[in-house]
């Protein structure tokens, strides 16, 4: 198998946009704990927008990115993925939410979408939503499964009406992103559970025309997956706040690099990981 060494660059702060929303909670402390290391650990993972030269769309790290441009940073080290790259895979998150009733977790979605959510056995409704034939699966306990039929709507009008049916329990719930969607294992990883909701996975095209209409997507919908990703840097962060030219930044970015490389400091791992210490 080829591995495809990570493509570490500077790139201007001003010019990152997310494509989805961020935390203002984890913004502040994120910038604090970025000041107090002294260091910058974990790269944006970002794409350039084929409609505006020159910009980025921030797929993973919208919180880290909001955090450097508090800290006032001019630059940003990020990894960047092309749209059409071999290491990139788009896929979606599940959501888990509990600390709302059933019953209300479904009069809530009954009124905040103009479709009806119809009941369809569990393999059936995925099938639906992994062929787009469905907009949307949701689930309560103990196993009742409900889709929402396809229509014809484009992507920035659909992540309208995604955003009324997370605005539900965001902010207002527990919930938790997943990959999980068979109720019996949400049951022993979520015993408290009382919804889920499964979206639909989008293309990067669709994506960009999300970002092009001036939207962006509710958080934790979008699963941007890039192998290999660039993890535990911690370049200096004095690095990123220089006034050097950013030409001049990503020479000594390029020779840091080589050095690690040199020192036997950069370690593939091929197997995918569950991290207990996050």
């Amino acid at each position: 198998m080829r591995i495809h060494f990570p493509r570490l660059e500077m790139v201007p702060t001003e010019r990152l946009l997310p494509h989805e929303d961020h935390d203002p909670a984890r913004v502040e402390p994120l910038a604090r704990r970025i000041q107090e290391m002294g260091v910058f650990r974990d790269p944006p993972i970002v794409m350039p927008l084929p409609f505006k030269p020159g910009y980025y769309m921030v797929l993973d790290g919208a919180n880290r990115t909001l955090a450097c441009r508090s800290l006032g940073l001019p630059h940003v080290l990020v990894q960047v993925v092309e749209a059409h790259s071999p290491v990139l895979r788009l896929d979606s998150w599940n959501h888990v939410v509990w600390d709302i009733p059933s019953e209300a977790f479904l009069e809530r979605l009954h009124e905040a979408l103009p479709w009806d959510l119809i009941p369809t056995a569990p393999a059936e409704a995925l099938s639906a939503l992994e062929e787009r034939q469905a907009l949307l699966v949701v689930a309560v306990p103990p196993e009742q499964y409900y889709v929402v039929q396809h229509l014809e709507i484009d992507a920035p009008r659909l992540i309208e009406h995604l955003r009324r049916v997370v605005d539900i329990y965001l902010h207002k719930a527990s919930i938790e992103r997943t990959g999980l969607y068979d109720a019996r294992e949400i049951a022993q990883w979520f015993p408290q559970w009382t919804g889920l909701v499964a979206f639909p996975t989008f293309t990067v095209r669709e994506v960009f025309q999300v970002i092009q209409a001036g939207k962006r997507f509710p958080s934790g919908i979008t699963r941007f997956m890039i192998s290999p990703r660039a993890l535990r840097l911690y370049y200096p962060l004095e690095e990123l706040a220089s006034e050097a030219s950013i030409e001049a930044k990503n020479r000594r970015l390029q020779a840091w690099i080589q050095e690690r490389l040199r020192q036997k400091g950069v370690r593939y791992y091929g197997d995918t990981t569950m991290l207990f210490d996050e």
